[in-house]
């Protein structure tokens, strides 16, 4: 039989909600779950998930169907709102689904541990189910909320059932606020008569249901073969009520100070739910980074104002419960996947799925012939790639429209005259019609393995956040290279480890990533150091995986004269402009600070001493190119003294190796 269920969260409750879901997916059977998302965020995140089992209900659709609700919108707040939705929600399911014989409300942060079907065996044929909070006596104050939980409440269609819905929802509309006040309280005092009003309305007995802070003390919980008991019943769900993340690892229960959180409650109940509580945030920051934002944690530095002696009793209450009570529990080994499908692009192998923009120089003399040769290169990778060439030099509008190129001309330019990579990354991506999107020098040479480590990159990181950078290698091209034969590129790679050679960790001319990805690119000047370090850092400090891919594909850059960029290595002014705008050490990454590193069989992550060596290469960069250029020329006896210490330890390290290998022999 199938289960109806219902519920309702915005974004800063719909990782409870998912969390929900997973675990009916784990224990209910066969069920559907209705979710009332309260904003738009939260429609558009559910609807990407495609989740097979729940049933997406905006608000503009729930309030169009009830004009009387919307009404009384504005004289409540937010969460009085929330409120006031739940017999209006549970009716409009049971109004849009005529089949639906029994549907059940769920409170978006409670979480299965095994099937509800004994709820509902319990319930038989009656018309209500409803469960007591059954307050231990330590909270029995409390009572003033309501002797029932609203975290599960079943209704059935049938004479009883719906005229208890029907008054429930007029008296909601009527009254609903977040305070106690004569006898009444949110939307769930009202079920306090009902067990007297209404004859079809069963109490479930169950120990194992709405488990919670407030009634753990009432029976012992116990584990038999893995399984959770309350009593002598399983443990059916757990409603997580007030649970917050405090820090990274630290999670505060909201447990009074009068009651204990046991190891087994720890370790058997909400260990498991955080584990999926947390990857499952973790996911949606992932995916939905520019508005999904979790509840804060606390603040690192706290300062408690003690003004007297009550405040003074209530704060050391605070650190009795945390400390001595458990009502803080620490999560240390979270689990690297999630429940949670991540998002993923669904690209067919005949789709585009990459765009190249690039700025060229002008294309003039033997700059002419490389930038043409790299152009073409791009047009033969299959897929077919879009390709953007930014900027108005000399002869770009003609080659845009001989090889089929988007160009634009209109891009931000320093002082001199410079393109700014601010700029240049903004075109790109806002023109570009794919999911990934490649920033490359117009010097360099792809073949079809650049689309191959894309492809294995979008398997590794299902969510689609990556950015793919490597080493060249470089190699005089003198000649005009024909793509047009299905096989040049076999013969071009063989020609290239011939006479090409590997360049250095710190040309990086090329970087693929999601469209998307970059929006606050500091202004550097294009063809200037320091920028394509920052990019590094950039990734880095947005923990976007980086991937080393030198050693998967084979990009080429063309020798030539250093043209427009001749500044690179001097000290002009939009070299020291680019300086300025690198402020610290961190900055000057390399591709030695890479997370995974890919081959040409798979991707796998960073090994410890290649992201020690990274760190020491950091430093190093920080001193030659930053302080270095403050000191000028006065740092010079220094980077003398540096240089030939590094080709010492270079000359004593080759001959240790070469003793090594003789004595082996």
């Amino acid at each position: 039989m199938t289960r109806h269920y219902c519920t309702y969260f915005d974004k800063n409750y719909i990782n409870r909600g998912l969390a929900l879901y997973n675990s009916l997916e784990k224990h209910a059977g066969d069920f559907y779950l209705w979710a009332l998302c309260m904003d738009k965020d939260t429609v558009k995140a559910l609807s990407s998930y495609r989740l097979p089992r729940i049933r997406i209900v905006s608000l503009d659709e729930f309030e169009l169907a009830d004009p009387k609700l919307a009404g009384i919108k504005s004289t409540r707040t937010l969460l009085e709102y929330y409120f006031t939705c739940t017999p209006s929600f549970m009716l409009y399911v049971m109004s849009r689904e005529k089949d639906i014989d029994l549907i059940t409300y769920l409170d978006a942060d409670i979480y299965f541990f095994s099937d509800p079907e004994p709820l509902f065996d319990e319930m038989g044929d009656r018309s209500i189910a409803i469960i007591e909070h059954r307050f231990s006596k330590e909270v029995a104050n409390l009572k003033v909320l309501g002797i029932y939980n609203i975290g599960w409440v079943s209704i059935r269609r049938d004479e009883t059932g719906m005229a208890a819905l029907n008054r429930w929802r007029e008296q909601c509309i009527e009254w609903c606020y977040d305070r106690a006040e004569d006898g009444k309280y949110a939307d769930q005092k009202y079920l306090d008569d009902w067990p007297e009003r209404y004859k079809g309305t069963v109490v479930l007995k169950n120990l194992g249901a709405d488990v919670a802070t407030w009634n753990l003390n009432n029976a012992p919980i116990t584990v038999k073969n893995r399984e959770v008991f309350v009593g002598n019943d399983r443990l059916i769900f757990f409603h997580f009520h007030g649970l917050r993340k405090i820090t990274k690892f630290f999670f505060d229960t909201q447990c009074s100070h009068r009651i204990s959180v046991t190891r087994i409650v720890k370790n058997h109940i909400y260990k498991p739910y955080l584990k999926v509580f947390d990857s499952i945030t973790d996911t949606l920051l992932t995916d939905f980074r520019d508005y999904y934002q979790p509840s804060r944690p606390l603040p690192r530095s706290i300062t408690i104002h003690i003004s007297n002696i009550d405040q003074l009793a209530r704060f050391l209450c605070l650190i009795y419960r945390f400390l001595l009570k458990g009502g803080m529990i620490f999560m240390m080994n979270l689990p690297k996947s999630s429940p949670l499908k991540p998002r993923a692009y669904k690209v067919k192998s005949s789709d585009p799925i990459l765009t190249i923009f690039s700025c060229p120089k002008p294309f003039t003399g033997e700059i002419d012939l490389i930038q043409r040769n790299s152009i073409k290169s791009w047009r033969s990778l299959k897929p077919d790639t879009q390709v953007i060439l930014i900027g108005n030099e000399k002869g770009m509008s003609e080659v845009s429209k001989k090889y089929s190129l988007t160009h634009v001309s209109d891009v931000e330019t320093n002082q001199c005259g410079t393109p700014l990579i601010s700029s240049i990354f903004k075109i790109g991506q806002d023109r570009a019609s794919t999911p990934y999107v490649c920033y490359t020098n117009a010097d360099i040479i792809f073949l079809d393995d650049i689309m191959s480590i894309i492809e294995r990159a979008q398997t590794y990181f299902p969510d689609g956040r990556f950015l793919i950078t490597g080493r060249r290698w470089k190699m005089n091209i003198k000649e005009e290279i024909d793509t047009s034969d299905a096989g040049w590129s076999d013969s071009f790679v063989s020609f290239v480890e011939k006479t090409g050679e590997l360049d250095h960790c710190g040309a990086l001319d090329y970087f693929i990533f999601s469209k998307g990805l970059f929006k606050d690119i500091l202004p550097f000047a294009v063809g200037r150091p320091f920028w394509d370090n920052w990019i590094i850092y950039k990734a880095r400090n947005m923990k976007v995986p980086i991937i080393d891919a030198t050693n998967a594909v084979m990009v080429v850059h063309q020798n030539h004269p250093l043209g427009w960029s001749a500044d690179y290595h001097g000290r002009g002014v939009e070299s020291v402009a680019n300086k300025k705008l690198v402020r610290f050490q961190n900055t000057f990454c390399s591709l030695y600070d890479s997370t995974h590193v890919a081959n040409r069989v798979g991707i796998n992550r960073a090994s410890v001493s290649r992201r020690i060596y990274g760190f020491c290469i950091r430093w190093r960069a920080y001193f030659l190119f930053a302080i270095s250029y403050d000191l000028y020329p006065w740092s010079l006896p220094i980077l003398v003294i540096l240089r030939s210490a590094r080709r010492a330890a270079s000359f004593i390290s080759h001959a240790f190796m070469r003793f090594v290998h003789i004595n082996k022999s």
